[in-house]
């Protein structure tokens, strides 16, 4: 599961890119295997998505385990500023773009929304921010024989 919506958010933030920015603005949309490893090669930036963890709520039924699953997803936007475009108006972007998606689930909150961003730091005049979504799943035990 966390592979696909890691793959939804990559999926929908390119999307996005493609329809509304101009071909000289678009920035790579990566996952990568560590954000402390990654190098920067794209000449404007990157979105990295990464998965965070989840906080689980159990539902009460009997003999059987389900859950309410809010999965957050990290969007790190590392990007050099530019005049045509900020970093900040990058994670903006990004927030506008995946805020309001929806997930295909059985519940009333199906829609991803942005939990909160942050300022990481600044090194040679490339940026980083991060964005934590809230991405709305359900979980179902499952027996393993």
């Amino acid at each position: 599961m966390i592979k696909e919506i890691k793959e939804y958010i990559k999926n929908t933030l390119q999307a996005e890119m493609n329809e509304k920015l101009p071909l000289n603005l678009r920035i790579a949309v990566e996952i990568p295997g560590s954000v402390s490893n990654y190098v920067l090669t794209h000449p404007i930036g990157a979105y990295l998505i990464l998965y965070e963890g989840s906080e689980f709520v159990k539902r009460e039924l009997v003999n059987y385990i389900a859950q309410d699953r809010n999965m957050k997803i990290q969007v790190y936007i590392i990007c050099r500023h530019r005049n045509e475009m900020t970093p900040e108006e990058y994670i903006d972007f990004a927030i506008n773009s995946l805020t309001g998606a929806e997930i295909s689930v059985n519940k009333n909150d199906n829609k991803i929304y942005c939990l909160k961003d942050e300022f990481i730091g600044e090194e040679n005049g490339v940026w980083t921010y991060v964005a934590t979504f809230i991405v709305p799943e359900e979980f179902f035990e499952s027996k393993i024989n």
